[in-house]
């Protein structure tokens, strides 16, 4: 039976960490130059290709969400039982 590889010494996390954040930047740079930014047909503010703008709230020539309005929820009250 054939014996696999085993490590001689531990691995720290810091190194492990390091090893984990330079793929991560990797493919970040890779993804980097897909990403389009185009004018809003409406008001001209620049704003991701596919998306709604963030300042009118339109989406191909239709208003699809209140421009400026931030999404809040309710505030939960407890009530003691």
């Amino acid at each position: 039976m054939a014996k696999h590889p085993v490590p001689k010494k531990r691995m720290s996390s810091a190194k492990s960490g390091h090893r984990y954040a330079a793929f991560k930047q990797k493919k970040y740079r890779a993804l980097k130059g897909f990403v389009n930014v185009v004018k809003c047909d409406a008001c001209g503010a620049p704003r991701l290709n596919q998306f709604a703008c963030k300042a009118c709230g339109t989406f191909r020539g239709r208003s699809v969400e209140k421009a400026g309005a931030a999404k809040t929820a309710d505030k939960v009250v407890k009530v003691k039982a």
